[in-house]
């Protein structure tokens, strides 16, 4: 949405929301940046309305799922991982993933921050080395990263630069 937050608030409006889910919550109960927040919420069902959480998915306990969680942007190389357990959960969309290097969906959605403040100094769109340098990070993920948001709409390639996408 077009709202910021800091990461210790919304950790603590996901972890609130959490502590609701234990009976269903009324979509049109929230505040438009609780339901954004509900919908990046593993497990999280929501139908006519209504967010309860799903059955418990044993695949969503894996430990991949924690370790892609706090890693950020600095991911394990997935080559080296279960193969198939990476598939299964990138399938389920816990993870996106280009070139061998995935992404937990979270890390991408609590990346909008940081993109808002690359569009404000670079309006027209910025580069792959702006990228980067902004989140201090090697080109090897980088691109991977760029690519990732890129798959799930919120950056738009355009030509050398991302533009904000259709889910940003």
């Amino acid at each position: 949405g077009d709202w910021v937050t800091s990461p210790h608030e919304l950790s603590k409006c996901r972890d609130n929301l959490i502590k609701m889910l234990q009976n269903s919550i009324e979509i049109s109960s929230l505040q438009t940046y609780e339901k954004t927040v509900i919908a990046s919420i593993e497990g999280v069902i929501i139908e006519h309305g209504v967010a309860r959480m799903a059955s418990k998915d044993p695949l969503l306990a894996h430990p991949y799922v924690e370790v892609f969680r706090n890693a950020g942007f600095v991911t394990p190389d997935t080559s080296i991982l279960d193969r198939n357990t990476m598939r299964q959960l990138i399938n389920i969309g816990v993870f996106v993933e280009h070139d061998s290097i995935a992404f937990h969906r979270d890390t991408l959605q609590e990346m909008r921050p940081a993109l808002s403040e690359l569009w404000a100094s670079h309006p027209n769109g910025f580069t792959m080395s702006q990228l980067r340098e902004h989140l201090g990070i090697t080109r090897k993920y980088a691109i991977p990263l760029a690519t990732c948001l890129d798959k799930v709409g919120i950056t738009k390639r355009a030509g050398d630069t991302r533009i904000k996408g259709s889910a940003f």
